[in-house]
């Protein structure tokens, strides 16, 4: 979750939507209560910064395991991650150090290194198809979202071109707003698990480049992500990613 601007005289509760996000702040000391800020959190989780620390609240049980899997697998392995300060099971809630830092500052060098230490971690592998097939699976479930040209020339890209394929420690959103400072700090890991690692590029054309990603094999992970993009889109009506993964299968498949 990144810093988002504050409206002078909003209320300690801001953004919390729900009964369940009431009561997950009111546990907050009353002292406390007039530093909470409400960050901009996407799908799974919810967040606020209190003070010096953050809290991020999941939405499901799923995506509660999924966030504390890597705050407690991931981050103290890392250079680079917040700390887990604190977790409430029946809450579904995960407290942590909340760090200063300009998005988008860090050179591409430190990316590529940060990334890179991320993958070599060890890491579980729950999934019991190969990374292949897998990948092959998931391509043909977001074309069948919607069946058109686009989705059908994005079928024909071979996979083939993505070389060799392991699992590992996957963020899922990397992007330079997610990098705090020159350091630096990578952030909003609520999407993170273990996964593909070239698609954990996929949003970065930089960053695979620094990489040594291939021009054709980037070619076929960006079209993947356009379809998953507009996929999702069209399956929750949110029309932002819909038309981002339109634009973008556009512009790859031109």
């Amino acid at each position: 979750c990144t810093p988002a601007p504050w409206r002078a005289g909003a209320r300690w509760s801001a953004g919390a939507t729900t009964t369940g996000d009431r009561a997950v702040l009111l546990r907050s000391p009353r002292s406390e209560r007039a530093s909470v800020r409400p960050l901009p959190g996407e799908h799974g989780v919810r967040c606020w910064r209190i003070g010096d620390r953050v809290l991020e609240r999941a939405r499901s049980e799923r995506s509660y395991r999924q966030l504390l899997a890597v705050a407690e697998q991931v981050w103290p392995a890392l250079d680079g991650c917040p700390v887990l300060l604190d977790r409430d099971d029946e809450a579904r809630t995960i407290t942590r150090t909340w760090h200063e830092g300009e998005p988008g500052r860090a050179p591409l060098d430190r990316a590529v290194e940060l990334v890179g230490s991320l993958h070599a971690l060890p890491c579980p592998d729950p999934d019991l198809l190969p990374p292949r097939e897998a990948l092959s699976r998931r391509r043909a479930a977001a074309a069948a979202v919607v069946p058109d040209e686009l989705a059908a020339r994005a079928l024909e890209l071979d996979l083939d071109a993505l070389g060799p394929l392991r699992r590992c420690w996957c963020h899922r959103d990397l992007r330079p707003g997610n990098l705090l400072g020159p350091e630096p700090l990578l952030i909003d890991w609520e999407h993170a698990r273990p996964d593909v690692a070239l698609m954990d590029l996929a949003k970065w054309p930089e960053l695979a480049q620094g990489v040594g990603v291939s021009t054709q094999a980037y070619r076929v992970v960006r079209a993947l992500h356009g379809l998953q993009t507009r996929a999702w889109g069209e399956r929750t009506g949110d029309l932002r990613y819909r038309d981002m993964g339109q634009r973008l299968l556009e512009r790859i498949l031109a």
